[in-house]
């Protein structure tokens, strides 16, 4: 009798879809080992800015909107997000093992 064979599961990242990726976010989904926890740097604009402005309650909509008028400013705020993101899900795993 042969040992059951392991079904795979189908990538969502094609080869094609990496090569379009700066080599900063590589890095990032790289350094990401949850799936459960949020990757800010693939989700669309509008969901993005949604996010932000849902956990920044206390501060005005516009005034957030104001600020990632550019993609500049919009590619750093989901860069830092994503970072933060990542230091507090290390933190949180650290806390849970010790």
């Amino acid at each position: 009798m042969q040992p059951s064979m392991k079904k795979t599961r189908p990538q969502t990242i094609t080869t094609a879809d990496i090569d379009e990726i700066p080599i900063e976010s590589k890095l990032l989904l790289s350094s990401s080992s949850s799936s459960n926890k949020p990757n800010y740097l693939h989700v669309t604009d509008q969901v993005f800015k949604r996010l932000l402005s849902t956990a920044l309650k206390g501060i005005d909509e516009t005034s957030i909107l104001a600020l990632l008028d550019t993609s500049e400013n919009l590619k750093y705020a989901r860069t830092y997000a994503q970072l933060i993101n990542d230091l507090f899900y290390l933190k949180m795993k650290d806390d849970y093992l010790t």
